[in-house]
Order: C-alpha cells, then sequence, then structure tokens
C-alpha cells in the first residue's frame, strides 16, 4: 500500500477549505477536523493538537471575513492573525511545511497596476491589517507559504460575492454591480489544484499571489456570467466609490500571478475560469432536475 503523506486541514468546511479537500485527498492523506474538535480560537490547544498529530503538511483555510472582522475585531485578530502564529510555530515545532492564505486587502487599492508580492501593504480596514498581521506571522515559520488569493468563486461551496451576485441573476433579480471594483477574480477549484502542484513541486517557500489570469470590474464579470448562462444582462451599475462603505474597500487590487507563473504554476484566465465554473453549475442543475423528475420526493435545485 502507498504511504501517502500526512495533512492537517483547518478550515475545510469553507469555500476554498472545501475545495482543498476534494483535491488534496487525492494525492495525501487528509485529516480535516471540524472547529469543534479542534478551534483555531484557542491557540494554546492548537499548538498542542498541531505536535500531537505532527502532520507532514498544516494548511489553515480558515478566515474571519471584513463584516465580522469590523463588527467583533477581538475574534477577527485572533483567527486571522494570532492563529496564524501558533500553526507558525507549531509547523516549525513539528518540522512540518505550513500553507496559510490571505488577501488583496492588505493593499489600499491606488496603484495603477496589478500589485506584486513586493509592492508595500497599506490596509484600509481592521480586516486587512489583521490578515497582513497573519502573513508576517506565518512567514516566520522557515517552510511556509503564504498565498494571497482574491475574488474566490465556485466550488462545492460557493457563497463568495461573485457567486452572491450570479445567484440573483440566477433568480431573475437585478443585482447592483460596481462598476470601478477592479479585482482578479479567482476559481475555487483553480486554487485547489494550485496547491496540489505546490506541495508537489515545493518551490521555494514564501509570499505568491494565487489568482486566475487577466484583471476585471465585477460588472464584466457579470456580464461574462450572464452571457454564459444564457441570462439577460439586467444589472444596477453603481460605483463603489460613491457606496461609501464601511468599513472601506480597496478599489482597485488586481494581484500579479507573475511570481507564480515563472514557476510553471501560473492559472489559466478567469474568463476560461468563469466559464469551467459556469458549465459546471449548469450540469449540476442538470442532474438534480433529472433526479427530480425521477423521484419527485427528491430535493429540488437550489435558485
Amino acid at each position: 500500500m502507498t504511504h501517502l503523506p500526512s495533512l492537517l486541514l483547518l478550515g475545510a468546511g469553507g469555500q476554498l477549505g472545501r475545495a482543498l479537500h476534494e483535491r488534496l485527498a487525492h494525492a495525501f492523506a487528509v485529516d480535516a477536523p471540524p472547529r469543534a474538535e479542534l478551534d483555531v480560537l484557542d491557540a494554546p490547544a492548537l499548538e498542542r493538537a498541531v505536535l500531537a498529530k505532527s502532520p507532514a503538511i498544516l494548511v489553515n483555510a480558515t478566515a474571519f471575513g471584513v463584516q465580522e472582522t469590523e463588527r467583533d475585531p477581538h475574534t477577527g485578530f485572533r483567527v486571522n492573525a494570532l492563529a496564524p502564529l501558533a500553526l507558525a510555530r507549531a509547523a516549525e515545532a513539528a518540522g512540518a511545511l505550513l500553507v496559510h492564505f490571505s488577501t488583496d486587502f492588505v493593499f489600499d487599492g491606488t496603484l495603477n497596476r496589478p500589485y506584486r508580492e513586493d509592492d508595500l501593504p497599506a490596509p484600509l480596514s481592521l480586516y486587512g491589517h489583521a490578515k497582513l498581521a497573519g502573513e508576517l506571522a506565518a512567514l516566520s515559520s522557515p517552510r511556509a507559504y503564504v498565498f494571497r488569493v482574491e475574488s474566490l468563486f465556485g466550488g462545492g461551496r460557493a457563497h463568495g460575492s461573485i457567486d452572491g451576485l450570479v445567484a440573483k441573476l440566477r433568480r431573475g433579480e437585478t443585482p447592483r454591480v460596481f462598476t470601478d471594483r477592479v479585482l482578479t477574480p479567482t476559481y475555487v477549484v483553480d486554487a485547489a489544484e494550485a496547491i496540489a502542484r505546490v506541495l508537489t513541486l515545493r518551490p521555494p517557500p514564501g509570499l505568491y499571489h494565487l489568482t486566475n489570469a487577466g484583471e476585471a470590474t465585477f460588472l464584466e464579470v457579470l456580464e461574462e456570467a450572464a452571457r454564459l448562462l444564457a441570462l439577460p444582462q439586467r444589472f444596477e451599475a453603481v460605483s463603489q466609490s460613491s457606496a461609501n462603505l464601511a468599513p472601506p474597500r480597496p478599489l482597485r487590487t488586481p494581484l500579479n500571478g507573475d511570481r507564480l507563473a515563472s514557476l510553471g504554476l501560473g492559472l489559466p484566465h478567469w474568463r476560461d475560469a468563469l466559464a469551467r465554473s459556469c458549465a459546471s453549475a449548469l450540469e449540476y442543475e442538470r442532474k438534480r432536475n433529472m433526479m427530480a423528475s425521477c423521484h419527485p420526493s427528491f430535493p429540488p435545485s437550489p435558485p
């Protein structure tokens, strides 16, 4: 029997975590304990648990979001900053490789080109500050990979901003879409595949931008999704700069993925990724409708 490297995955219930679990289970012996068993809010217990499990690889896909951190800064800092520090200490003590995820919100969005890994961070929100602290904490481990991801969409637990807007389109609603927010959409399936390749090829540890190629506004992404899903192009186009969001969001944060691409680990263009995500969603709906027609008690397709 082939012995698979042990991998401890935290946050497997989230959008990215689920995609990682599904992909990494093919190549690693994945242990994905629920929060009730291993709570990242308890840093000392977290360190003890990691040392007891002694995985070869430790992947942290937990997160506390922008609005949640604004409402509860204490918990946001514990999840996004202190937990990565505890994991970095535990990974180093256990001799494990650490994988951690961060965000484009470490930048203020004022640069007129895609952000590189060596550009100076300037967070606008408590969330951004906490995530930046988490990056530095994770990178204190010499065998750590930190991946900045952005505007995740798709996968088996699709609940990102783009997914929510597409769901409104599919329900026949008119979503409110920003015309000036520039980003790099990232398909979670592609991100998970890239992580699997990183863990196999082992490029130098450090900080990387992990996004699909290209950049777009939210409006451009929704227009493409509507085209792919054969839905009416019905939007309420507004500017983020006039929305007075609280906390403030950066306006322009496409991430430059050249560092990973130079290692042969680049991701496809976001339009290609969105096409595959939409095709997957349509196929899933077709199968559910088929099952429902054969078995009337079968749950209907989600909206």
